[in-house]
């Protein structure tokens, strides 16, 4: 599986994925049912959401970064590192799949409340464009939450003398 992330970077370094540049394009253009729904403005919502993505995905990549606790962890001493790092990369996974239902919340923004939104051209284009990607990270992610499943912690380096 491989997912293609696009980023723009503006005039004062802020970086855009190409969803939300979409988003504040629309503007007043589109009229808005958010409201209606009783949800936030769908740029709110989809900002938030990759917001918190990408804290998550630094909180895992901090962890991996500290030195100090990954030789504790290899020297078996005694250490947090490996359940800090088990328990960031849960809240990533979770994050990346409250990203797919977020996605469809901002979609139901765009649409009135009296309209079929799965009837919609743009939804099933969207749902079957991120099936593989929802089917994927959605199996990992039901699995460690319905069925008791845990992340495993294993470690393979390659010292260099």
């Amino acid at each position: 599986m491989q997912v293609n992330i696009s980023l723009e970077v503006e005039d004062n370094d802020s970086l855009h994925t190409e969803a939300s540049l979409a988003l504040r394009k629309l503007g007043g253009s589109v009229e808005f049912h958010h409201l209606s729904r009783l949800r936030r403005h769908p740029l709110a919502i989809y900002n938030t959401s990759i917001d918190t993505i990408g804290t998550r995905m630094l909180g895992v990549l901090d962890i991996i970064e500290d030195a100090q606790g990954v030789q504790c962890f290899l020297n078996r001493e005694a250490t947090t590192w490996g359940d800090s790092l088990v328990e960031a990369t849960d809240s990533m996974l979770d994050a990346l799949m409250e990203h797919m239902d977020d996605c469809g919340a901002v979609l139901q923004g765009l649409v009135s409340p009296d309209v079929n939104l799965s009837q919609q051209p743009a939804y099933r284009a969207f749902r079957g464009e991120t099936a593989e990607y929802h089917k994927h990270i959605g199996s990992i992610v039901n699995y460690i939450k319905h069925q008791q499943g845990r992340i495993r912690l294993c470690l393979a380096w390659h010292g260099v003398n």
